[in-house]
């Protein structure tokens, strides 16, 4: 990935996307119905744009999203081209994100960001892993 990239995209998030906690985990989400835009950073992230439904005569709205550890890597990435408000966000997100008492993102969020998103921030493989782990130490008990 190059520098420019990392720009466009944080211009990008700057003006479209949304810094937001999706149940426990952070996520980034750009929504708006320039599908190029949105095509061009889901191929940034490895995730998929989507037709966002909505009824109306509007334009047709689309989105994409990351979740959890591949989440706060891009935070991490593009927080000193974003502004203090942004800024001030990511650090709230990544704060509540490190001070959590379970430790799933210490664990098992994987940074496998080119793979497909299935569960938790994690890829396929890793999130079957992380099960398995989770069965194995209940069991233990």
């Amino acid at each position: 990935m190059t520098t420019p990239q990392i720009a466009w995209a944080a211009g990008l998030l700057e003006g479209e996307g949304c810094f937001k906690k999706s149940g426990a985990s952070p996520s980034v989400v750009v929504a708006m119905t320039d599908r190029d835009a949105v095509d061009k950073i889901a191929a940034l992230w490895g995730s998929e744009a989507t037709v966002w439904t909505r009824r109306g005569p509007l334009k047709t709205p689309y989105f994409t999203a990351i979740y959890g550890g591949p989440a706060v890597g891009w935070m991490m990435t593009i927080y000193s081209f974003l502004g203090s408000r942004r800024q001030a966000k990511i650090r709230e997100l990544i704060a509540d994100w490190r001070s959590r008492k379970n430790t799933f993102h210490e664990n098992a969020v994987c940074s496998h960001i080119e793979r497909k998103h299935a569960a938790r921030g994690m890829c396929g493989a890793c999130y079957d892993k992380y099960r398995y782990l989770r069965r194995k130490e209940s069991s233990l008990e």
